[in-house]
Formats: structure tokens, C-alpha cells, sequence
């Protein structure tokens, strides 16, 4: 596990050579569950990310610069989602945003699986991670 710094951190950044989509949040997050065990949504707050249930709140949040606009997230939206194109306002091709790492009330601090694995999953849909934070392990080639 990392140290108390992951409880309040910027994370890594992604560059978007592709548009940034409603279905490629569900796919991180069915990464995510399916690889960590963990109940990865996207969160209901103005400038996007995903929450993991877990004791405490845990989030990833994103940061998208000048377009920070997170569609009204609802009980179904995560159903809804799945198959959906939608660009996310902040995620046009070209465009870049930078994480931010929570991890309150008691949740775990973030661990050095839990930011590999997304960065992982951002890689395979075709993201690029400009910049993986010193204080975390460079991704072995």
C-alpha cells in the first residue's frame, strides 16, 4: 500500500487520441470490477469521475480543464451507458485531463494495483498517460 499521500493526490494524467466516451466509462469500470473486485461508478458530481464502494468515500476524479461538465449521473445511468457514444464534454480527441486521487472517511489510501490497473485499462482503449507520477512505479516494458 502507499503511503498517507494517496489519500489526497493528483493522480496521472490522460491524453484522449480518441473521443472519451459515456461507454468508456463503463468499460474502465467493468475493468476495474472485474480486475481489483471493487464496485467502480461514475459519480455524480460536476467535474466527472469514478467512485469506488468501499468503506469511506474513495474517488478518482477528473479534472477537465476549461470544459468541466459531467452529465446528471442517476440510478441507471451506468445501464444506460453501456452502449453509448456520447462524447464526454472534456474528452474530445486531443484534449487532456488530469486525475485527482480521494480517499476519505476511513476508506483505504489508493495502492500502487489500484492506479496501475487504470492506467492500464486507459491505455487499452486507446488513451495515451502523459504523466505518471513520480511517486508511483513507472509501468515495466
Amino acid at each position: 500500500m502507499l503511503t498517507k499521500y494517496l489519500t489526497y493526490r493528483e493522480g496521472f494524467r490522460v491524453k484522449f487520441l480518441k473521443d472519451f466516451t459515456n461507454k468508456d466509462v463503463v468499460d474502465i469500470c467493468e475493468y476495474v470490477n472485474m480486475h481489483l473486485n471493487l464496485n467502480c461508478r461514475p459519480e455524480p458530481i460536476s467535474e466527472g469521475g469514478l467512485i469506488l464502494a468501499s468503506l469511506g468515500y474513495k474517488s478518482m476524479r477528473f479534472a477537465g480543464g476549461e470544459h468541466n461538465s459531467w452529465a446528471g449521473i442517476y440510478p441507471d445511468t451506468f445501464k444506460k451507458w453501456t452502449d453509448e457514444d456520447t462524447v464526454i464534454v472534456f474528452g474530445k480527441k486531443g484534449s487532456s485531463m488530469t486525475t485527482f486521487l480521494k480517499a476519505f472517511d476511513n476508506a483505504t489510501p489508493w495502492t500502487i494495483n489500484e492506479l496501475s490497473t487504470f492506467r492500464d485499462i486507459f491505455e487499452r482503449l486507446g488513451f495515451k498517460i502523459t504523466h505518471f507520477p513520480a511517486y508511483l512505479p513507472k509501468k515495466e516494458k
